[in-house]
């Protein structure tokens, strides 16, 4: 079992960019939704990442939502948000929450279906409830919520930077994963296969996200991330 310790969300802004575009392979990142395993793949190496807190929400993201395997294949996790219809732009920072949509007692059940015969299940999932039912105002700390109770329950140990103004189009040694890692975008990262709850009935699932590994591989998380070659 994993050591886990009371989370702490604390946001701090860096003053500058000007020491991360000297840190040799420096990755920048959108904010995620329990972010899935290719997000994972790319921090595993990792000491110090850049999330971006300076772009505009985008929709149909894995900013508010995720894939978890539920009996009957793959299924979406939607974090509702007030104005995502809105033609309107704004900063994913300033994007609220709605919870008229009661959306938290769907996605606890839903995780309940999906893993609650998983082998780390018991583990887990009382922290997570916990952190789900916990009414974050933006979405912006809902998705930091779950990416470090994501790095802290599989064992990752890497430093949250973020963005204090927006830049497009990044040069030389950044790595610009903001929406490449995306439910829009086709991926070539092959996935090895790991033990799933539905596997006999369904088969390997890959592309899930972070509660998928969560459950059904628990400590050995960490060693299966690093065995994918990205």
């Amino acid at each position: 079992m994993l050591s886990t310790p009371a989370l702490s969300i604390v946001i701090i802004f860096s003053p500058s960019f000007e020491h991360h575009k000297k840190t040799v392979g420096m990755k920048i990142f959108s904010v995620a939704y329990w972010p899935n395993i290719e997000y994972l793949a790319h921090v595993i190496h990792e000491k110090e990442i850049l999330i971006e807190a300076q772009e505009n929400f985008v929709k149909q993201t894995y900013r508010n939502r995720c894939v978890i395997l539920s009996p009957a294949g793959k299924q979406n996790l939607i974090v509702p948000v007030i104005g995502g219809r809105s033609k309107n732009k704004k900063l994913i920072t300033q994007i609220q929450i709605d919870y008229s949509k009661h959306w938290v007692s769907n996605h606890i059940n839903s995780i309940k279906t999906a893993y609650g015969s998983a082998p780390f299940f018991d583990f887990f999932f009382d922290e997570i409830k916990d952190l789900l039912q916990h009414r974050y105002t933006s979405l912006f700390e809902l998705d930091i919520a779950t990416l470090q109770m994501s790095f802290q329950l599989l064992g990752i140990d890497v430093k949250l930077n973020y963005t204090t103004n927006y830049i497009k189009d990044y040069q030389g040694n950044v790595l610009d994963l903001r929406n490449q890692i995306s439910p829009k975008q086709p991926t070539n990262l092959d996935l090895p296969a790991y033990p799933q709850v539905f596997e006999d009935k369904l088969g390997f699932v890959p592309h899930l996200s972070s509660l998928d590994l969560i459950f059904n591989l628990g400590n050995e998380a960490l060693s299966y991330l690093r065995s994918i070659k990205i």
